[in-house]
């Protein structure tokens, strides 16, 4: 059986936002969430959608600390690393 491959922080960060209508779509990897106005709310959407879309626990609190769409998708990342199975 081939382990299922765990994407990348910018593949998992850009993921996390992308079906949410007030992110805006020019926002890149590295741009703080505050210099786009991304609010609680937005944030709290998101997490909702890592934990549906890669099976980990993400809280709105942490996305806000990790303060960026690639911090945020290292955050996952790393979740997911972790739970892996080892061989």
């Amino acid at each position: 059986m081939t382990p299922t491959t765990i994407p990348d922080a910018a593949t998992i960060g850009a993921r996390i936002v992308r079906d949410i209508p007030e992110v805006p779509r020019t926002l890149s990897l590295d741009e703080p969430f505050d210099h786009a106005d991304i609010d609680s709310l937005v944030l709290a959407e998101a997490a909702v959608v890592a934990t549906r879309e890669y099976g980990v626990l993400v809280h709105d609190w942490e996305l806000r600390t990790a303060g960026t769409l690639r911090r945020a998708g290292e955050l996952v990342h790393a979740r997911l690393v972790a739970e892996r199975p080892q061989a």
